[in-house]
């Protein structure tokens, strides 16, 4: 198992953030993407799980949810 910068993996939370808010979606996409293959490859989990919550939490408020290929194959 390879050891995660964990400055990487909180940087690409902190640009997922960004972009979510700025309405950049499909950007955010993309960076939820690259944040699971890092966190996979580390086996860790948490700044995934807080991407989660973030795009969870933007679309309990009404906003367009990330159509994830991941979340597909989980439900």
């Amino acid at each position: 198992m390879r050891q995660l910068s964990p400055s990487l993996d909180r940087s690409i939370l902190g640009a997922l953030e960004a972009a979510y808010s700025a309405g950049r979606s499909d950007v955010a996409e993309h960076l939820l993407c690259a944040l699971e293959c890092l966190c996979d490859e580390a086996g860790e989990t948490t700044a995934v799980d807080e991407a989660y919550r973030i795009v969870c939490s933007d679309h309990s408020r009404g906003s367009k949810r990330l159509w994830h290929s991941r979340h597909d194959l989980k439900t």
